[in-house]
């Protein structure tokens, strides 16, 4: 699937708050001109920023960019520590500087996962909610479908019993005509019988 171009927006404007971070202060609690407000603005960045990133690209996804970008961020300011420190207003090059730079972004990356997790729990949120509307859904569709096979059972049983009792009352009709005719079979038999008597006793006389 092509990922949009307006989708990597939001991941250059993440990895310029995460690179901006390199100019903060060490002391948060100063509050000019990088001090509180300045990472206070950069971290609420760095929240939002990872909430949209972790919206569009999804959890992996976006994990693997706060990590790439990081690593990536971490590099090039390494690097322009090492070459040009006033760049980020630092005095001299040194293995602690680029420790602190290092420091920084990671923080600044903290708070951008941070805003990667709340999307994903939202989102968790929403997909239990779902599911469970789901299951509710469910299990009042298998109800309905027990109380109508019930139904169907209870109707099946009554017209399996109408069918055996009309069955029944066939077969007694049945037996009723059987015992008919053979009464009447005997009658005509009986008054055959008194015929032939009476012409076998003419033809004696």
């Amino acid at each position: 699937m092509k990922i949009p171009l307006y989708y990597w927006i939001s991941v250059f404007f993440y990895g310029v708050v995460v690179f901006l971070s390199n100019f903060g202060e060490t002391q948060i609690a100063s509050f000019y001109p990088y001090g509180f407000g300045f990472w206070f603005v950069m971290l609420f960045f760095a929240v939002c920023l990872g909430f949209i990133v972790s919206y569009l690209f999804g959890l992996r996804k976006s994990l693997w960019i706060v990590v790439l970008i990081f690593l990536f961020i971490s590099i090039i300011s390494s690097v322009f520590v090492l070459a040009n420190p006033s760049i980020f207003l630092l005095k001299e090059s040194s293995l602690t500087n680029i420790i602190s730079q290092t420091l920084k972004i990671g923080l600044t990356s903290i708070f951008g996962l941070l805003g990667v997790l709340t999307w994903q729990t939202i989102f968790l949120a929403k997909e239990l909610v779902r599911a469970d509307e789901k299951i509710k859904f469910y299990e009042k569709n298998v109800l309905d479908a027990k109380r109508e096979a019930e139904l169907l059972k209870k109707e099946a049983e009554i017209k399996a019993n109408e069918m055996v009792f009309d069955a029944k009352k066939k077969v007694q009709e049945l037996e009723k005509l059987k015992r008919d005719l053979e009464v009447k079979l005997r009658e005509f038999l009986q008054i055959e019988m008194g015929v032939l008597d009476k012409h076998e006793e003419t033809l004696k006389d």
